[in-house]
């Protein structure tokens, strides 16, 4: 079932998706490793994924479309998702110390 927040004027929305989201997700345990003595909770996570998210250029797809091309390369993903664990980890959001 389609999600209805994304439903417009009848249409589904919800096949259209951000590329890198999937790449983040994949690409955040191994950037974890640069970071031993880090244990992220939950929310440091979510904050490490959505922020690492808000740097990149997004590139969104749809079936049926034109694909542009340009894939962001691992590395620059990796870099931005080292910089993201970097901020969460000095900016804690509910007082904890790292």
């Amino acid at each position: 079932m389609p999600d209805m927040d994304l439903i417009v004027l009848g249409y589904d929305l919800s096949g259209i998706r951000n590329s890198n989201e999937a790449r983040v997700a994949r690409l955040l345990p191994e950037a974890l490793k640069d970071f031993p003595d880090y244990a992220p909770d939950q929310l440091d996570v979510e904050d490490i994924y959505g922020l690492t998210l808000n740097r990149l250029e997004p590139r969104y797809r749809q079936r049926g479309t034109i694909q542009l091309s340009g894939r962001t390369p691992d590395d620059e993903i990796l870099w931005e998702i080292g910089n993201a664990i970097r901020i969460v980890r000095e900016n804690p959001t509910d007082g904890r110390t790292s």
